[in-house]
């Protein structure tokens, strides 16, 4: 049970097999922080290897401190893809479910 769909499937693999798991509000930032970044939504592949390799960020911190433009400028996603990334990175993107 999360805010977010991306949260609730990023906090439903964090007790596996026999426990839900709530992600509260308060604990976002914390669970994205060290969170790999292929293991958000659209970034375990090309795109993802795309930004590591034009920007050197691995986390989802690391890409949720930057801003759409900055992506953009180093030719790592198209202006909506960056709008979208940087929002999954900050556990704010409401993806409909």
């Amino acid at each position: 049970v999360a805010p977010t769909k991306q949260l609730a499937k990023l906090g439903c693999g964090l007790h596996k097999p026999n426990q839900q798991t709530v992600v509260l509000p308060r604990h976002i930032d914390g669970l994205l922080q060290d969170l790999p970044l292929d293991r958000l939504q659209g970034l375990g592949g090309k795109e993802g290897k795309q930004i590591i390799a034009k920007l050197g960020v691995t986390t989802a911190g690391e890409l949720g401190a930057l801003t759409p433009d900055d992506l953009v400028r180093a030719g790592a996603a198209d202006e909506g893809a960056a709008r979208i990334y940087i929002a999954m990175a900050r556990g704010t993107y409401r993806d409909p479910v």
